[in-house]
């Protein structure tokens, strides 16, 4: 196996672990009151992680991320596809005073998910 190989998705992994201790650090310099204002602000900085990352990976690493998304997963599995999307329209429904929220941390999952692996 090359070194470049293991190394750079082991560093980029610590780094991400690292700043996003710090983010946690900086979210509680802000003194905000509310959970929902931490959450949306630990997700704007989380944003700006995976841009930093985003703008390594063009600046030193050339590693192609993909964000194509496909429909291949859900025609194979239409029953799971069914029970995650009525458990999805729950949670929605739900939480309809969150929604901007919640759509912003799922969001933030895909996006770091892909930067990040």
């Amino acid at each position: 196996m090359e070194k470049k190989t293991f190394v750079i998705p082991v560093g980029l992994v610590g780094l991400y672990a690292v700043l996003l201790v710090i983010s946690g650090r900086i979210v509680q310099l802000l003194s905000l009151n509310s959970s929902n204002s931490k959450t949306f602000a630990s997700v704007i900085i989380n944003f700006v992680i995976c841009a930093l990352f985003l703008w390594l990976n063009k600046k030193y690493i050339g590693i192609k991320i993909d964000f194509k998304f496909t429909f291949s997963f859900f025609k194979r599995h239409i029953i799971l596809a069914t029970v995650l999307a009525i458990i999805t329209i729950l949670i929605v429904i739900g939480n309809v005073k969150n929604l901007p929220l919640a759509l912003m941390v799922s969001l933030q999952a895909g996006i770091v998910e892909e930067v990040i692996c």
